[in-house]
């Protein structure tokens, strides 16, 4: 897993005008959308904020809520 997450971080470039971009939801840091999309499948989480997130069947990021918290 840790080789995982530092192969993602080395092929992390500058985004350019033509790059598919996603954003965390909570704080709307952006990235690359497969890098971001990879990192929250792995850490379930923001790289920049940490908050819980996850990433639905659709490739859609979304806030995390346990089912405790939900109630």
């Amino acid at each position: 897993m840790v080789g995982f997450v530092k192969n993602i971080l080395k092929q992390m470039k500058n985004i350019e005008i033509f790059d598919e971009v996603t954003g965390c939801p909570i704080c709307e840091a952006k990235a690359h959308k497969d890098h971001l999309t990879d990192w929250v499948r792995m850490k379930h989480t923001c790289p920049v904020c940490k908050k819980s997130l996850n990433v639905s069947s659709t490739g859609v990021i979304f806030i995390y809520l346990p089912l405790e918290v939900q109630r």
